[in-house]
Order: C-alpha cells, then structure tokens, then sequence
C-alpha cells in the first residue's frame, strides 16, 4: 500500500514523504501536496525510488 505523510513542524516548516512507492511514481504521487504547500524545495529520492515495480514485488516476495 502507498501513502503520503505530510508532517508541519512547530516552526510551519513542511516535509512531504511518499512510502510504498517505486520507480519514481512518488513524485508524480506528491506533487500536487507539494505545490499546494509552497513548491518542493529539498527533495530527496530512497533508494526505491529507482527500483522497478516488478522487482520490488519480488523483493517483497522474498522476505523471510
């Protein structure tokens, strides 16, 4: 399952972060949050940001 955090600290200050995602779809993903909530101004890729669905799927499949 895929879902957005949007976490607003004290100081208003925004992190937009996109988990279950993979092979870039998150940016598409949270966009429109970002936009919304001033521009994406630091953004930082995981690592399966560049994994391919297939082989996410069978990394998951994998796991013991």
């Amino acid at each position: 399952m895929s879902t957005i955090q949007i976490t607003i600290d004290p100081v208003g200050a925004t992190t937009v972060e996109g988990q279950g995602f993979t092979d870039g779809s998150c940016k598409t993903a949270t966009a429109p949050f970002e936009a919304a909530l001033g521009g994406d101004k630091d953004v930082t890729d995981k690592p399966e940001a560049h994994v391919p669905p297939a082989a996410q799927q069978q990394q998951q499949h994998n796991t013991w």
